[in-house]
């Protein structure tokens, strides 16, 4: 590239815990990044533009030439009902006449319960408002894929654990409880299977399909190494532990109880189905035809375990 050449540029929208660290990853390989969310702020040493929902159409970015959309972005929890919606058509305003392809990290709600492994082409039969929530953005992103210019990807991964993860099922409180004997808060029936996607395996998938056409116009799912239970990934993170880590563990009643008084537990009622049945996901389809591999989940673990010690 000579100096008067501007790199690729890319648009991340959401700076959660997934738009940072592939804002970070694409920043790394050379490429220019706007990072997007509602309100600003400094990430990494990098300013974010602020630009609500329904403002998306006038972010100032320069959009010519084919710009990638990595859309990592979703309201709180409790606000999914009113804000969805608005970030979809926001973001189908912003595309439309223009050469975008748009990079979808979704998550699984859509599917609702199954019981045998999610498939890249598993139906949509949500059994929770979140879960339609989910299902109808997919479609109406899905649907702009082909109108002009613009091409779409879906990505799907399972919940996070790892380094910068600290709101999860296995989040930064569930990993220095097993490091240090302390108390980790446990939903459902923690015997049971349950897929976790270790974040930078997440990061790489984005990447790697940005760059695939045929990619495009599908979706795929994030290769995943953790396909134990909660229980057995706690069990090695606190091997060598001098201490046990104690176990609380919080069914439907718990959850209901507990979300009287917490907003975010009051919306994880409905989806508890899956914490209380095996919860499954297969990633042949994207391994097969891209070779993507996950990170062996021994080696996910003890970069975990690095960054959660750093953190206590």
């Amino acid at each position: 590239m000579t100096q008067h050449e501007q790199a690729p540029s890319d648009i991340v929208l959401g700076a959660g815990v997934a738009g940072r660290a592939l804002a970070q990853q694409l920043r790394a390989s050379g490429r220019q990044v706007t990072l997007v969310n509602r309100s600003g702020g400094t990430f990494d040493g990098h300013a974010a533009t602020a630009c609500p929902a329904e403002r998306l159409r006038a972010l100032p970015h320069n959009w010519t030439g084919r710009t990638r959309l990595f859309v990592c972005a979703a309201p709180a929890y409790h606000r999914w009902g009113q804000e969805f919606p608005a970030l979809v058509q926001g973001i189908a305003h912003a595309v439309e006449g223009r050469a975008v392809d748009i990079i979808y990290l979704d998550n699984l709600y859509a599917y609702g319960p199954c019981t045998t492994p999610f498939i890249e082409t598993s139906p949509y039969t949500p059994n929770s408002v979140k879960g339609r929530i989910r299902a109808s953005a997919a479609e109406q992103l899905m649907a702009l894929s082909g109108k002009g210019q613009v091409r779409v990807c879906i990505v799907r991964a399972a919940s996070f654990f790892g380094p910068g993860v600290e709101t999860s099922v296995v989040g930064k409180q569930a990993l220095v409880g097993a490091l240090t004997g302390g108390t980790v808060y446990l939903l459902g029936d923690p015997t049971q299977p349950h897929t976790l996607t270790y974040l930078p395996d997440a990061i790489t998938a984005l990447i790697r399909l940005a760059e695939e056409p045929m990619a495009y116009g599908h979706a795929w799912h994030v290769p995943n190494d953790c396909q134990g239970s909660v229980r057995e990934l706690l069990a090695q993170v606190a091997q060598g532990s001098p201490k046990k880590m104690q176990e609380r563990i919080a069914g439907r009643t718990m959850v209901r109880m507990i979300g009287l008084f917490n907003p975010l537990m009051r919306e994880q009622r409905e989806m508890m189905y899956m914490y209380e049945q095996a919860f499954r996901v297969s990633h042949a389809k994207t391994a097969k035809t891209f070779n993507l591999r996950a990170t062996p989940v021994k080696q996910a673990i003890a970069e975990s375990v690095a960054w959660a010690r750093a953190q206590s």
